[in-house]
């Protein structure tokens, strides 16, 4: 289990810097007016993930990709999903040129979630897991689970590990926003001007990180 939590630590940070889960709950908290919306966004996003690494850690084990004997087969999906991680950061670097900023997508989205509702936000925050770098790390932190040689109750406990700290950069600034939020205006506006400034090159960073992992991971089982 403790070679599991090696493993997934990575990933899980790599999840917690997502750049656009943290523009966007940043956005809701200091522009938007409705103080809900913030809160079933990280609700969502939270529930979201923890379905995507449910889907992920059982998918393997229902086709019967478990190591052992199937180690084989898990390595090759994870040299498949690190390629696909070191591709996309690729693409990244190509489509971003030499700007380490967030693409004006991303700031034309930000601005239009200045007016969202509740019930809006919780469907952001749930479809916001729908992208390809977070699905490709979710995706490679259940092949780790999948195949890790553990019970039911740790591979859950290793799960529910991923999503916490996955997410604690959504649900951290919603929970100190509504502790002290007088506090933590200025805090939170530092954190969003950062982000929009770096956000593009933390992404790259850790896609190849990540890429680099998991591959490496994969060669060793094949």
């Amino acid at each position: 289990m403790l070679a599991a939590i090696g493993q997934l630590l990575p990933i899980a940070a790599a999840l917690a810097l997502s750049s656009v889960p943290i523009v966007c709950v940043l956005t809701l908290l200091l522009q938007n007016p409705r103080r809900s919306a913030p809160v079933l966004f990280a609700i969502g996003y939270t529930c979201g993930m923890a379905a995507l690494m449910l889907c992920a850690s059982a998918l393997p084990l229902s086709t019967g990709y478990r190591s052992p004997p199937s180690g084989g087969r898990i390595g090759w999906i994870e040299i498949a999903v690190g390629v696909a991680c070191l591709a996309l950061a690729a693409i990244a670097v190509w489509r971003g040129g030499d700007s380490g900023r967030l693409g004006t997508s991303v700031h034309r989205f930000s601005g239009w979630l200045t007016r969202v509702g509740p019930v809006t936000g919780l469907l952001v925050g749930i479809l916001v897991n729908i992208r390809p770098k977070s699905m490709l790390l979710i995706g490679a932190a259940g092949l780790i689970i999948a195949s890790a040689d553990v019970q039911f109750g740790q591979s859950t406990m290793l799960a529910l590990g991923v999503v916490v700290i996955g997410a604690s950069t959504v649900s951290g600034p919603v929970a100190v926003a509504f502790v002290g939020r007088d506090h933590a205006s200025a805090w939170l506006e530092a954190a969003s001007r950062w982000i929009m400034n770096n956000g593009h090159t933390v992404t790259v960073v850790v896609l190849v990180l990540i890429g680099v992992m998991v591959l490496g991971a994969g060669l060793g089982r094949t």
